[in-house]
């Protein structure tokens, strides 16, 4: 997934990140997966993904734990990006590519920070070293998404992560 055309680009600052998990949303229910109703705009940087999402309303549907878990990920992914991959906000090139099919979602996430393999780490536990800080993010991601991808290119870091409703596959295209 190079330079694909049906890639959304954003920059990587926090005033972002609504507009990202809206795409999420739209791409949840391009699959026929119930996503969470958005607050709406005006959120501030730093807010976490309970400040981003409310429940539904009785004749929207019930939630799709899938939908939760793409949100959290993505929002998790975009927070990382700016903090650590580039240092802060900024106007450097943040990439999400969705590849929805019915009960399945596939997104592929991209940024040219510089080279990070979350994959690649070893993970401390939190019950081993509770003092620790950091990493829990990357177990998150690990543990929502059904499968994770890592995989480098033209100078961009490439997650493809596959959120599923029923059991499914899908083919990166890194």
């Amino acid at each position: 997934m190079n330079d694909r055309s049906d890639a959304r680009r954003f920059a990587a600052r926090m005033s972002a990140l609504p507009e990202i998990l809206e795409c999420v949303r739209q791409a949840c229910r391009d699959s026929g997966i119930v996503p969470p109703v958005a607050l709406g705009a005006g959120l501030g940087g730093g807010e976490n993904f309970t400040n981003n999402a409310r429940p539904p309303s009785r004749d929207s549907g019930i939630v799709s734990p899938a939908a939760v878990r793409a949100e959290l990920v993505i929002e998790e992914l975009f927070t990382n990006t700016v903090r650590h991959g580039y240092r802060g906000e900024c106007d450097d090139p943040v990439w999400l590519h969705a590849l929805p099919s019915p009960g399945t979602l596939c997104l592929t996430y991209q940024d040219a920070a510089r080279a990070f393999d979350p994959l690649a780490l070893e993970l401390v536990e939190a019950a081993v070293a509770p003092h620790h800080v950091g990493g829990q993010g990357i177990r998150l991601i690990r543990s929502l998404a059904n499968s994770v991808a890592y995989g480098r290119a033209d100078e961009r870091n490439i997650l493809t992560l596959l959120f599923a409703v029923a059991p499914a596959s899908c083919e990166t295209a890194t």
